[in-house]
């Protein structure tokens, strides 16, 4: 894990060695200005991570992931945390700290996964138990949807009742 700093009024970033390193500037750049950094950002992320690390100079803190295309073209994701640093007196200052780290294999793994798991005959989803006895389902997979007679991406939301599992399965 490594760190950063940002004057919001200047809209210049410290950067420690290991966050330079990652977001690919030279040793001796430990001082660049918001669109250096910007422009290292993978075009399909930039205007995200730009809304969000503006967003987190009216918070207290955000995260942020988003993909770095590296000079010989590989792509990195990198996940960054921005916290607003305020005075003594409560009142924020023009400051942001934060850390950033390589979560490429952690993207990598997830990718992955994602893709067995929309792919597989087996019934699963994400669902939330519910105070009632019921079950909410957050999302389930094609196969789950199939199952219940719904088109994928259309269980969200809906109780387990309401697409026919009885009460007594969803006391188990």
């Amino acid at each position: 894990m490594h760190t950063w700093r940002a004057d919001l009024a200047t809209g210049q970033f410290l950067l420690s060695p290991g966050a330079r390193r990652l977001h690919g500037f030279d040793s001796g750049d430990a001082v660049v200005s918001a669109g250096d950094v910007l422009a290292r950002i993978h075009p399909h992320d930039r205007e995200r991570a730009a809304a969000q690390l503006a967003a987190a100079a009216d918070s207290d803190c955000q995260g942020i992931e988003y993909r770095m295309q590296a000079a010989d073209g590989s792509v990195r994701w990198l996940a960054v945390t921005a916290t607003r640093l305020r005075g003594a007196d409560g009142m924020p200052r023009n400051e942001l700290i934060g850390t950033v780290w390589d979560v490429t294999e952690r993207k990598a793994t997830e990718s992955a996964l994602t893709a067995v798991y929309e792919v597989s005959p087996l019934l699963m989803g994400v669902i939330e138990l519910l105070e009632d006895g019921d079950m909410r389902h957050v999302y389930d997979n094609p196969a789950t949807c199939r199952f219940f007679g719904l088109q994928p991406g259309t269980s969200a939301g809906k109780r387990a009742s309401e697409l026919g599992v009885a009460p007594g399965v969803i006391d188990m």
